[in-house]
């Protein structure tokens, strides 16, 4: 950044309407939540990349219902009791899946994991933008298994996870919906795809 002003520029004025909370906010905690709900710079970098990811169809995602609201990484026994009584949950397209959670807590690079075992169809939001190009705007995915991350997270975990292990599965501080992101380019993944279709 510090060799191109204009993209300086551009993500300053991005943390400030951040800081504003000129975007959704839900969206927001799922990509990236801080301690002070303040974001620097580099989160404003981050969050550019995952937000234009999801614009223009690099990410998919599901937003699926939990009824519970996590605890902190120390509330190890609220968070593993919620996580494991989920057996199956509501998709995108209102179908039941089966579907497996643990959670150990912080110690580790995610704080658990998230599996389904059914079809899953997963969103895009390339449909609601005008500009970009035609593309399926709907993946369904057979099964898989994402790495989770529950209540705060910094936006290069996020990074990390979606564009280095194929996706993310993320409970944020004061929801009750577990977020999906699958990046189908991302070089490790193994989340099979049943195929993809039109919405």
């Amino acid at each position: 950044m510090s060799d191109d002003p204009k993209l300086l520029s551009d993500i300053w004025r991005l943390k400030i309407q951040l800081n504003q909370g000129r975007f959704d906010r839900a969206w927001v905690d799922a990509l990236v939540q801080t301690y002070s709900d303040r974001y620097d710079v580099y989160d404003a970098y981050g969050f550019a990349l995952l937000w234009s990811a999801l614009l223009t169809g690099n990410v998919y995602h599901a937003v699926l219902e939990i009824g519970y609201e996590c605890g902190s990484d120390r509330d190890l026994s609220r968070n593993s009791a919620i996580l494991s009584s989920l057996t199956h949950l509501a998709g995108s397209d209102g179908r039941h899946v089966r579907c497996q959670a643990e959670f150990w807590g912080g110690l580790s690079d995610s704080d658990g994991f998230f599996k389904w075992f059914d079809p899953m169809k997963l969103q895009s939001h390339v449909s609601h933008v005008a500009s970009t190009p035609c593309r399926n705007d709907a993946l369904l995915l057979a099964r898989g298994e994402l790495p989770l991350e529950v209540g705060l997270t910094s936006v290069g975990t996020s990074y990390a996870h979606i564009f280095s292990e194929g996706g993310l599965a993320r409970w944020p501080y004061g929801s009750t919906r577990l977020y999906l992101f699958y990046a189908p380019a991302a070089p490790d993944t193994a989340i099979r795809e049943e195929g993809a279709s039109s919405a």
